[in-house]
């Protein structure tokens, strides 16, 4: 199938799905080095559990990788990390993991996914640049929530499970369970907005809170700053809540949203049923939609108590959904 998407950045050339366990085959007997990693990497995958439990996606990119490298994930993903002070670092290739020709550390870009022309796909995600360059001077000031923030927020995990569902997606795309996004279409979606919906839907289930604020966040999203942006920016949250939402009787039906955003929603959905599915051929047990995490439920509440405010304009709209939705 012609990959006609509309692109962000660079169209990356059409691949072939992994074999599982093709590299595994070659690597025999293995060395104590190699083993060593391999544990590791078991090891690896499984601090991810929490990151990965409402998101079929990131799971089926991860696995992908997995697949690719024969369980050597470290060759694929990167964090760069240095000890070293300065924004020079990356120009002059002298932190790990980063490519000195095309690099990352130190710059606005928390991760980057890049794949080469032999099919090798490389994740890069900033996990201490931050703390790098300006962790003294917090440290000095006091500001230890912010520098908790800076790991947490700008790099690492959560920007790893955004590149993970990037990855799943073009698997997707390859075998036509996408086809919504392509540019022939007279609305077609654009990759990054569904990822993005999975980055919401992330920190409701993980933070309790479905736009969580902060100072690694801007004030205002891309959706309030630029509403007619060339690209078809959707209301990120909204699209998230309207998900978590459907079928829950005392929600559903709340949020109204966009003939765009809701052509974005029903993908989300799609891609990530068909995620689970295709996992669940690999022997690896997941659902979409799972129930309602507690969190889930508190960022469903936590976001209607601020939208809805009692007014003497609309008192009688605001009893009516207290009555719905059961605010306070």
């Amino acid at each position: 199938m012609a990959d006609d998407r509309i692109p962000e950045g660079v169209v990356p050339a059409p691949e072939k799905p992994p074999v599982p366990g093709s590299i595994l085959s070659e690597v025999s007997p293995l060395s104590p080095e190699i083993m060593s990693q391999r544990l590791g990497d078991v090891g690896y995958r499984v601090g991810l559990e929490e990151e990965f439990a409402s998101n079929p996606l990131a799971i089926l990119g991860y696995e992908i990788i997995r697949e690719k490298t024969g369980g050597d994930v470290s060759r694929s993903i990167k964090h760069l990390m240095s000890n070293v002070k300065g924004p020079e670092l990356a120009a002059h290739g002298m932190v790990r993991g980063d490519d000195p020709e095309d690099p990352i550390f130190g710059t606005t870009q928390r991760g980057r996914l890049t794949r080469y022309p032999d099919g090798k796909t490389v994740i890069r995600v900033n996990t201490t640049d931050m703390i790098d360059m300006f962790g003294e001077k917090w440290a000095k000031r006091g500001e230890y929530d912010r520098l908790r923030q800076a790991q947490y927020e700008g790099g690492g995990d959560e920007v790893l499970t955004h590149e993970l569902v990037h990855e799943a997606m073009d698997l997707l795309w390859d075998q036509g369970k996408a086809d919504e996004m392509a540019a022939s279409n007279a609305s077609p979606i654009y990759e990054e907005d569904v990822v993005e919906v999975m980055d919401f839907l992330r920190y409701a289930d993980m933070q309790g809170d479905i736009d969580p604020r902060s100072a690694w966040r801007p004030e205002k999203t891309m959706y309030e700053t630029e509403p007619e942006s060339e690209r078809k920016r959707a209301n990120y949250p909204k699209i998230a809540l309207a998900i978590l939402t459907k079928g829950q009787d005392q929600f559903d039906g709340v949020l109204e949203l966009t003939p765009y955003e809701q052509q974005v929603a029903d993908l989300v959905v799609k891609v990530n049923k068909e995620a689970a599915k295709q996992l669940t051929e690999k022997g690896i047990s997941t659902e979409y939609p799972a129930p309602l995490s507690s969190n889930s439920l508190a960022a469903i509440e936590k976001y209607f108590g601020k939208k809805i405010e009692p007014t003497e304009t609309s008192p009688t709209l605001y009893r009516a959904l207290k009555e719905v939705i059961g605010l306070d």
